[in-house]
């Protein structure tokens, strides 16, 4: 099993110092250059976050596929029946996700769609979205 470099805690996985002693290092790093702090921030800041959400949800669809909602800050991806289908991608969200899409050329083949936060939150909590019960239900009565 491999080691940190210097410690016996388990490494990262892309490196070879374990969480504490890599953070250490990030610190002094930027402590003595605190341009590419700086830069980097600017880099993978907001403006970059809402770019590549905004990429992904081209290639997804614009609109809530239960709701219609269409303002991109409601939108986001659903795991389609949650993050346990022992896919690459169920350990992921939010930028992470976004990053893994481009990166992989956004595959059509995943169990991913484009829901607003509100139908997101009630198919996590309840299994089911007030939107389309209220269509079953208006659909059942003839209304």
């Amino acid at each position: 099993m491999r080691t940190c470099s210097i410690c016996t805690n388990p490494p990262l996985r892309w490196n070879g110092y374990c969480r504490g002693h890599y953070n250490e290092r990030q610190r002094a790093f930027y402590k003595a250059h605190p341009e590419k702090q700086k830069a980097n921030q600017l880099k993978y800041g907001p403006k970059y976050t809402k770019a590549l959400k905004q990429e992904s949800l081209n290639h997804y669809g614009k609109i809530c596929q239960c709701c219609n909602e269409s303002a991109f800050e409601f939108l986001g991806l659903d795991h389609i029946n949650g993050r346990k289908q022992g896919h690459e991608i169920d350990k992921l969200r939010g930028t992470k996700l976004y990053q893994w899409l481009r990166k992989h050329n956004y595959p059509k083949d995943l169990p991913l769609r484009v829901l607003c936060n509100n139908c997101n939150s009630s198919y996590g909590t309840y299994g089911y979205c007030p939107h389309v019960r209220f269509e079953v239900t208006s659909k059942n009565n003839g209304s």
